[in-house]
C-alpha cells in the first residue's frame, strides 16, 4: 500500500502509477485516498484530520454518491472503464452493494470478454469479495477465453468459493489450459497449493523452531500467526536478537492482534489479495502519506525479488540471481520443505509488491459485523487496530504497541514472518501459541 523508504522502493509517483495498473484507483480516486499535508494536517502523530468524524462523512457520502451512485451508472465503454473499476473498489471498501448494483454487474459480465485485462481483474476482485456464486457462467466462459494466467486463476478462485476443488484437479484443470509449464507459473503454483489448509500438527512442531534462535540468529524477528481463514485476526509477537520474547509492562510476552486480509479476500497469490506466509525481510521504519494508512510508525517490508539477495540475505553469497533453494536455506534444515513458508518467494515471483505492517484510519464501522471488526482489511498489507476519536485524535494504537516492542528488540532490522497456524475458525489467541515457545 506505501511506496518503500529505502533505495529499493519505486519512487511514489511510480508507486501510483503501479497501483493504477493493478486497476485498484485510479483518476479521481486519489482525492479521497490521499490527504495533502496542508489539509489541516500536523506533526503531531496523535491527531490526523482524515480520521475526523466530518472528514469520514464526506469520504463515505463521496463513495457512495459518486463513486458507486454514479460512476456504476456510466455506460461501460474503453472509456469509461476506469469509473468502473473506481467503483468496484470503493463497493469492497464500504463493503456496499445496492440491490440496483447487480444488474450493473451482470452488464459488466456480458461484456467482460470484450474489456480490457484490468478490468476483467477488477471485476473478478469485487465479484469474489462480494457476489460469491452469482456469475458462475460468464466466469466460466472468461476462464476459457483468457490467456493470462492470473485472470484464469482468478477465475479458479471464483469457482472455488462454490465448488471446492482439491491441488491435484487444480493442477490438471491449469496443465490443460496453458500445458505441462503451468505449474511454473508462480500465480498458478501458489494457488493450487494455498488451497490445502495448513497442516496443525506439523506447524505446531516447527513453529518451536522458528522461534528458536536456529532461526535467523543474531536478528529481530516479528512472527505473525495467522488462521487459514484470514477473517480471522492473527497474533503479532517480536523477538529481539538475543532470542528472547519482547514483554509488556506486566511480564508478560508482548501479543497484539493482526489481521493479514485484503479488501478482496482473495488468496495470497494474487495482487491485492491477502497476506503471503513466509519470511520478510525488515528494512526500518516508515511514516506513511497515505491517508487509509495514517500517520503511525510502520514496519517497511520486502519480499525476496523486491531486494538483492545478499541484502535481504544479510550475508554475501557468490550466486546473486534468486532462487528457491537460496531462499530455504534461511529457514533451518526441518523446515525447508514446508511449502507454505516459501509464498513471499513466489508471491513475489509472480509480482506482489509494496506489503508493508501499518496501522489504520479507515472507519471500522464499515466491517460492523464482521468476524474481524474492528480490525480493517486492506490491499494485501498487515494491519492492526487503530481507533480514532470523531476530533481526529489518536484513541488506541495496537501498531504503535507493535512498533514500541519492535524498537525495544532492537529496531525494525530484522525478517518478520507470516505462519498459518491451521483452519480454526476464530482468532488466534496467547493460550495457543505461549506453550509452544520457551521463554
Amino acid at each position: 500500500m506505501q511506496s518503500c523508504i529505502s533505495r529499493y522502493s519505486t519512487t511514489f509517483k511510480e508507486h501510483l502509477q503501479g497501483l493504477c495498473h493493478k486497476g485498484i484507483c485510479l483518476m479521481g480516486v486519489w482525492l479521497f485516498l490521499f490527504v495533502p499535508v496542508a489539509s489541516g494536517q500536523t506533526k503531531d502523530s496523535g491527531y490526523f484530520a482524515f480520521t475526523e468524524k466530518v472528514n469520514r462523512d464526506k469520504l463515505t457520502k463521496n463513495l457512495t454518491e459518486r463513486n458507486i451512485g454514479v460512476y456504476l451508472r456510466k455506460p461501460l465503454a474503453d472509456s469509461t472503464e476506469h469509473y468502473w473499476q473506481e467503483a468496484f473498489y470503493a463497493m469492497q471498501l464500504l463493503r456496499q452493494k445496492p440491490t440496483w448494483a447487480a444488474d450493473r454487474l451482470k452488464l459488466a459480465w456480458a461484456n467482460a470478454g470484450l474489456r480490457s485485462q484490468d478490468f476483467q481483474r477488477a471485476l473478478l476482485r469485487v465479484s469474489y469479495a462480494l457476489y460469491p456464486g452469482q456469475f458462475l457462467l460468464p466466469v466460466t466462459a472468461l476462464q476459457g477465453q483468457t490467456t493470462a494466467p492470473d485472470i484464469f486463476g482468478l477465475c479458479l478462485a471464483y469457482r472455488q468459493l462454490s465448488k471446492p476443488m482439491g491441488t491435484r484437479v487444480l493442477q490438471e484443470t491449469c496443465i490443460r489450459k496453458f500445458g505441462r509449464s503451468a505449474m511454473d507459473t508462480p500465480v498458478l503454483k501458489l494457488l493450487t497449493e494455498a488451497v490445502t489448509p495448513p497442516d496443525a500438527v506439523k506447524v505446531r512442531k516447527l513453529l518451536p523452531i522458528l522461534f528458536d534462535t536456529a532461526f535467523a540468529p543474531g536478528s529481530v524477528v516479528v512472527y505473525s500467526l495467522q488462521r487459514h481463514n484470514r477473517n480471522y485476526p492473527g497474533l503479532a509477537i517480536v523477538r529481539d536478537a538475543a532470542g528472547k520474547f519482547i514483554r509488556d509492562a506486566g511480564g508478560a510476552v508482548f501479543t497484539v492482534p493482526q489481521l493479514a486480509r485484503s479488501l478482496s479476500n482473495l488468496p495470497a497469490c494474487f495482487s491485492l489479495g491477502n497476506t503471503p506466509q513466509g519470511i520478510f525481510r525488515m528494512f526500518g521504519f516508515g511514516r506513511s502519506k497515505i491517508s487509509f494508512i495514517g500517520p503511525t510508525d510502520n514496519l517497511q517490508l520486502a519480499m525476496p525479488f523486491e531486494m538483492p539477495v545478499n541484502d535481504f540475505l544479510e550475508q554475501p553469497v557468490t550466486d546473486t540471481a534468486w532462487s528457491l533453494p537460496l531462499y530455504q536455506s534461511m529457514l533451518p534444515a526441518v523446515c525447508r520443505n514446508y511449502a507454505p513458508l516459501w509464498q513471499t518467494y513466489f508471491a513475489s515471483a509472480a509480482g506482489r509488491n509494496d506489503i508493508i505492517a501499518h496501522g489504520t484510519t479507515v472507519d471500522p464501522a464499515y466491517y460492523a459485523g464482521t468476524s474481524y471488526f474492528p480490525q480493517t482489511p486492506t490491499v494485501g498489507c498487515l494491519c492492526t487496530k487503530e481507533l480514532w476519536t470523531p476530533a481526529g485524535r489518536l484513541a488506541d494504537s495496537d501498531q504503535q504497541r507493535l512498533a514500541n516492542a519492535v524498537k525495544a528488540a532492537g529496531g525494525a532490522h530484522g525478517y518478520l514472518v507470516v505462519l498459518e497456524l491451521d483452519d480454526k475458525q476464530g482468532p488466534v489467541l496467547p493460550r495457543e501459541v505461549l506453550p509452544l515457545m520457551e521463554y
